[in-house]
């Protein structure tokens, strides 16, 4: 061993001295982390066994393998030479290109770079007709030695195929996983479909290196959010060359566009049909990229022809002349196309070296270069860019702007919004300082200040950017007019978040006129306005109107995308909700798991849209009774937010939110109670004190509470839910009258039923200004009201609130759903009180029954129909299946609440009052002790209940 000259995650690479030849070799290690895992050991096995394969002059070849105490290991050819990039940066004896070049290719020649890839080129296609896929073409994958020969290695994410191209049998990568460098992965790849990856993606992957190298540029920018990037990638034409560096052939323009063709098949069919085209250009003979007129076939035969070319000039000058006033007038507007060229370099020499900046800050992630480690997250990436920043970039304001810009829209993706807010700020001030205070990047900042704004719920502070934003659009001209209509949709839903839905929609409607006016140039981003629109729709219970602006988008799509793409899968997700709160469960279901599947098979198993769709069907499958699948779906989707975005990000809230909604419903109180702690603390933390998403986490967290039997804790929690909601959104939204409610159960359930009956009319009169008093909102505000009603022994008006509720359900869901069988008791306990024990017999027996169908024999709400049913027979001296009924409830509250619980206790208590009644003294005084020294301990001394055992 001489030195380790490289390390990734897959390897570590030693130069060394192989003493039976008296050769230097390179030598490839699998990392004793990496050889623990079986799908490690079997990449880097079929690494060797696939580059095996391939003895070519241009590629590096295996020479021996191994294992040598238990490492596996493999010995290459060591070439002594530089990277493709860093050969093409060095100085050459060939003429200096044009001054033109964007930044890193002012020295390049054009033919240089192409006879370079047409070498590179030759020997993939050697590889791919014996079988072996790259996948992960760049330039540091291609070292040049000192006789400027290239030589293709590291081959670690390579792929069996069939020479034919397709895919073999055998691969070590799943659809969803992202495999490759971004700057040149091809569409297929950035999407995850490994499934499609074929032949033509190494030639979009040698188009990308050839189209950087003669430009500076990679053909699709790659700074900016990951889901932004691999969007471009899939959807983002690149421009032609020649609009970035002067005086570029249009035959190379021809050539690398249709080597990084979006589609694969309009791409060149394999990368020796490439090269041939590459060498024909070099040559000067015709290219198959595009078809050529006869002037331009006739030049170059003169370039191969120069002798017999002489004789036809003399004919063909008179024809020369009569061009030269086209000539003239095609000069002048040559001239005015001058200063956009130039503005076009300086914006090259902006965007190169924003490029390698971004690109330092990326290989931070790389092991054998970065942290030392290869699971370095986005945060650490950003971190470790935003430390260095002010120093590499100090002379360089338009970068360091555009990379603070970049900066702050990944803080912000992150939930990181202070750090989100000084990137974003200080990258406006140097956009205003270079360019002045009406220039489209300061829009841009502007637009992003507004974006974290209300992300932060402060939706005034968001409409004034976005205002600002807008003005300088509108006075640079109709050439932003796609940067217009954005900012338009983005006060629309600023308006929509802060529930001025009246002019949400106008401003919506607005920037829908644009997007169809535009539409035969970027019909997605009409998709993308209809479906923001359409979601306004849903929250104004318009269910037509908003069902038609989904499926409008989702055709739009499946005419540019075709039938599966993340972007169909999100319409037919969003459709699913709107079924869902229509009350349409079998097809919200239908429509939900379908868009589930959908994502699965593009974007793998651990995505955020994943997670967003399990979300959504969780909510059908709660809504259905199903507690169990609901729970499982909240569960998996909260494990890949906590992978992807970390422990204290607000999306995590949302899920972690909901799911302890559904553990207080099924009694599993302690799990409830930590999910809604932690989303309080994350949200409070990551939004402040004043967004309405805290109101909607501490609304859980106090009902929770309050469930467990403390109301005197629960009651600050909600207090203060009603008034973040009345602050952030007004005291006519639907968030503050569900915050109203929830503060009046509790009141109620404090004894104070005068508050509490005041709070909950002013609710329900919220829910009927805004239209929904006949929703799920309005049938739980019922609800209590109803209960409300009880405790006041207004047992009529209960039964009418509670018949009114019986009637929202049934709209919502039919005729049998778990609230519906809770309502149903509800209404046999007014009959019971009001000693009707025939009609609350019958429906006891109607909810119990509904209930055990709908989520079994081992829910608490089994047990309270139990107890309640055990009432009535008590009564009605059926001592026998009442205690039955006793004895089967007892332990299912005990498991759910502990045996420290006042609610157990008082079962336990009427378990013990049965016997007595049925004369049965003795075996009643042991149940009847042990409920009351529980009942001592957990509740007031004087309260009814503890009277009651003590009477017994």
């Amino acid at each position: 061993m001489i030195a380790r000259i490289g390390r990734g995650g897959m390897g570590i690479v030693f130069e060394a001295y192989q003493e039976a030849t008296g050769r230097r070799v390179a030598i490839k290690f699998l990392p004793d982390a990496a050889a623990a895992t079986p799908a490690a050991r079997m990449r880097f096995e079929r690494e060797v066994d696939l580059v095996a394969r391939l003895q070519h002059p241009n590629i590096v070849g295996v020479l021996d393998s191994g294992i040598h105490s238990g490492r596996y290991w493999y010995a290459m050819e060591y070439i002594d030479g530089k990277s493709f990039d860093e050969y093409l940066g060095a100085p050459d004896s060939t003429p200096r290109a044009d001054a033109t070049a964007a930044p890193g290719a002012a020295a390049v020649d054009p033919r240089r770079v192409l006879r370079l890839i047409a070498a590179i080129a030759d020997a993939v296609d050697f590889a791919h007709q014996h079988g072996v896929l790259h996948r992960d073409l760049k330039p540091s994958n291609v070292v040049i030695d000192e006789r400027g020969q290239p030589h293709v290695l590291d081959f670690g994410l390579a792929k069996g195929i069939d020479p034919t191209g397709s895919s073999a049998d055998v691969t070590l990568s799943e659809p969803g996983q992202l495999l490759g460098t971004l700057a040149y992965m091809s569409p297929e790849q950035s999407r995850g479909r490994s499934d499609q990856v074929s032949v033509r993606s190494d030639v979009y992957a040698l188009g990308a290196m050839a189209y950087e190298s003669v430009t500076g540029r990679p053909p699709i920018a790659v700074d900016g959010a990951l889901v932004d990037v691999l969007d471009r990638i899939a959807h983002r034409d690149p421009p032609r060359p020649s609009t970035i560096r002067g005086r570029l052939s249009v035959d190379i323009d021809a050539m690398l566009l249709k080597a990084l063709n979006k589609s694969p098949a309009a791409r060149y069919a394999t990368a020796g049909e490439f090269a041939a085209d590459i060498r024909r250009f070099l040559n000067h003979e015709p290219i198959l990229a595009r078809r050529i007129g006869q002037a331009t076939r006739a030049m170059r035969w003169a370039r191969r022809n120069k002798a017999t070319a002489g004789v036809a000039c003399v004919s063909i000058l008179l024809l020369t002349t009569l061009g030269v006033a086209s000539f003239v007038r095609i000069a002048h507007e040559r001239d005015r196309a001058v200063e956009a060229r130039n503005e076009a370099i300086r914006a090259g020499n902006k965007a190169g070296r924003t490029l390698e900046f971004l690109r330092s800050m990326l290989a931070s992630a790389d092991p054998r270069r970065g942290l030392g480690r290869h699971d370095v997250t986005v945060r650490e990436i950003a971190d470790n860019a935003a430390a260095t920043i002010g120093e590499e970039l100090s002379d360089e304001p338009e970068a360091r702007a555009a990379v603070r810009f970049t900066l702050g829209s990944t803080y912000l993706a992150l939930g990181l919004f202070d750090q989100a807010r000084t990137h974003l700020e200080e990258s406006l001030a140097v956009r205003r300082e270079l360019h002045g205070p009406n220039h489209a990047d300061v829009a841009e900042c502007l637009r992003e200040l507004g974006t974290l704004a209300m992300a932060r719920a402060e939706f005034a502070a968001a409409e004034q950017s976005y205002d600002e934003a807008l003005r300088i659009q509108r006075s640079l001209g109709a050439e932003l007019h796609r940067d217009i209509a954005a900012t338009v949709s983005l006060i629309a839903t600023n308006e929509h978040q802060r529930g001025n839905h009246a002019a949400a929609e106008a401003r919506f409607v607005e920037a829908l006129a644009m997007r169809r006016r535009f539409a035969h140039e970027k019909p997605l981003e009409l998709a993308g306005t209809l479906n923001n629109f359409a979601t306004l729709c849903l929250d104004r219970h318009e269910y037509d109107r908003a069902e038609s602006m989904y499926r409008e988008a989702l055709e739009i799509q499946q005419k540019s995308l075709g039938d599966e793409h993340p972007q169909i899968a999100q319409t037919i997700n969003s459709l699913g909700v709107l079924y869902d709160i229509r009350g349409d469960l079998p097809r919200a279901e239908e429509h939900l798991s379908r868009a589930l599947a959908m994502r699965r098979k593009l974007l793998g198993d651990e995505h955020l849209d994943l997670a967003n769709s399990l979300r959504d069907l969780a909510m059908v499958c709660r809504e259905k009774g199903d507690y169990a699948q609901a729970a499982k779906h909240y569960r998996e989707g909260i494990a890949i937010q906590r992978k992807l975005l970390g422990d204290r990000h607000p999306d995590l809230a949302g899920n972690m939110t909901d799911l302890a909604a559904l553990l207080m419903r099924t009694g599993e109180f302690e799990e409830s109670e930590r999910n809604a702690r932690d989303a309080v603390e994350i949200r409070r933390a990551a939004m402040g004190d004043t967004h309405p998403d805290l109101a909607i986490s501490l609304r859980t967290l106090g009902s929770v509470i309050q469930t467990r039997n403390r109301p005197d804790e629960a009651e600050p929690l909600l207090r203060e839910a009603v008034q973040v909601s009345r602050a952030a959104l007004g005291e006519v939204h639907g968030n503050t009258a569900a915050a109203m409610g929830d503060l009046a159960y509790a009141l109620m359930r404090q004894g104070k039923p005068d508050e509490a009956e005041t709070l909950m009319r002013s609710a329900l009169d919220t829910l009927k200004k805004l239209g929904t008093n006949r929703t799920i909102d309005a049938a739980t505000l019922l609800n209590n009201l109803g209960t409300v009603q009880e405790m006041r022994e207004d047992y009529d008006g209960a039964v009418a609130t509670y018949e009114t509720v019986l009637s929202i359900l049934r709209e919502e869901f039919g005729e049998s759903h778990p609230d519906i069988a809770m309502t149903i008791n509800n209404i046999a306990v007014v009959a019971y009180r009001k000693g009707d024990l025939d009609t609350a017999e019958r429906m006891f027996r109607e909810s119990l029954a509904m209930r055990r169908a709908l989520v079994g024999s081992d829910d608490p709400g089994v047990a309270n129909n139990l107890v309640n049913l055990a009432w009535v027979l008590r009564d009605r001296r059926n001592y026998a299946e009442a205690e039955s009924c006793l004895r089967e409830a007892l332990p299912i509250e005990r498991r759910v609440r502990g045996d420290e619980d006042p609610n157990v206790a008082m079962i336990g208590a009427d378990l013990g009052d049965v016997p007595v009644r049925a004369g049965r003294a003795d075996e009643a005084e042991t149940l009847l002790r042990e409920a009351l020294v529980v009942m001592r301990r957990t509740m007031p001394p004087h309260s009814r209940p503890v009277c009651e055992a003590i009477r017994g």
